[in-house]
């Protein structure tokens, strides 16, 4: 669970927000400074002491795990930067951002950090072995250098990338650099369907670079830790899963082999790069979360799942009922606004 974090910037990436704000009509200036709902805390040390809350009505908990969220590096200040650090460090906790997913971000990033993002990260104390990077799409071979030396984790979402247009994250040359890298989708699958093994193929194709002295594709092993151990690490859980073996939680993914071997499957495959090749999600027989389970053959044991969806579309038709029908136009016209800055913003870099 992560405690998200954002003290500078409103609707663009700092330092532009006074120039692009003065570029809008008074309409939706006066409807974007209207108080409303804060997204976050108002500052670090509120930041903190809500995670102070957190971590004493979780305590006990073995399932659960905080991190630190911020926004991302452009977001917010070097002062909460270096308290949020600082409280990750004392408390054993992890820090979890999104970090150089699009050219945007890497645009923003070279006007506002002189050294690059990753090493202002580092600078802040914000680059640990508990540092979760999400994305990293836009680094460069100094940044691989510097996430492999802190241990930090990098998490590659590769169906999100290239829907959201924001390119291919080098995971050939992470793994190169002795990167530690999980997979993950962002809630952004290629298909909408959240299938990690869909996207972990899709990751490991996309690896497959066209240069032969280049670095070399992951091998089965590296795309299955990548889903295993390295997600473990990701998800603040260290070496308590990750892996079956004894001593540590028993979370146990069981899948179906027909799809992997039927219609046929030469003897000499191997089944883990077939099954790597082939399985979906859909081919799951059973899951084991600390020894419970919790779906096998095709029914969620615990959860009534007909009762989720409904809540869902409620919820979804609920938020696209505008509490003023003027918004949705307003709306319209704010998306514009923003692509014809960041188109210049871009083009100026």
């Amino acid at each position: 669970m992560c405690v998200g974090a954002m003290d500078r910037g409103q609707l663009v990436y700092p330092p532009n927000e006074a120039c692009f704000m003065a570029g809008l009509d008074t309409d939706l200036q006066t409807w974007l400074s209207r108080p409303g709902a804060v997204a976050y805390c108002k500052d670090g040390p509120a930041t903190v002491a809500l995670m102070s809350a957190l971590r004493k009505s979780y305590e006990g908990q073995p399932l659960t795990r905080f991190c630190y969220g911020p926004a991302g590096p452009q977001w917010v200040t070097d002062e909460t930067w270096t308290l949020l650090a600082a409280d990750a460090r004392e408390h054993n906790l992890g820090l979890h951002l999104h970090v150089l997913e699009s050219p945007a971000q890497r645009d923003a990033a070279k006007e506002l950090f002189a050294d690059g993002a990753i090493a202002y990260l580092q600078r802040v104390g914000a680059l640990t072995e508990r540092t979760v990077l999400a994305h990293g799409v836009w680094v460069d071979e100094r940044d691989m250098d510097l996430i492999a030396r802190a241990g930090a984790t990098v998490v590659r979402n590769p169906g999100c990338n290239i829907r959201m247009r924001n390119g291919i994250a080098p995971l050939a040359r992470y793994l190169k650099h002795g990167v530690r890298v999980a997979v993950g989708t962002d809630n952004c699958s290629m298909q909408d369907d959240e299938d990690l093994l869909s996207e972990l193929r899709l990751a490991g194709n996309l690896a497959r670079e066209p240069d032969w002295q280049g670095a070399a594709p992951p091998t089965s092993d590296d795309l299955v830790a990548m889903a295993t151990i390295n997600g473990s690490i990701a998800a603040q859980f260290g070496d308590e899963t990750g892996l079956l073996a004894a001593g540590r939680r028993a979370d146990i993914a069981v899948f179906s082999l027909e799809r992997t071997t039927v219609p046929y499957l030469d003897d000499d495959m191997p089944l883990l790069e077939a099954f790597l090749a082939r399985g979906v999600g859909a081919d799951a027989l059973m899951t084991m979360v600390d020894g419970r389970v919790l779906y096998r053959d095709g029914r969620h044991l615990h959860t009534d799942i007909a009762e989720l969806e409904a809540r869902a579309r409620e919820a979804a038709f609920a938020a696209r009922r505008p509490a003023d029908p003027a918004n949705t136009a307003r709306t319209h016209a704010l998306r514009a606004a923003l692509g014809g800055h960041y188109r210049k913003f871009s083009g100026q870099h």
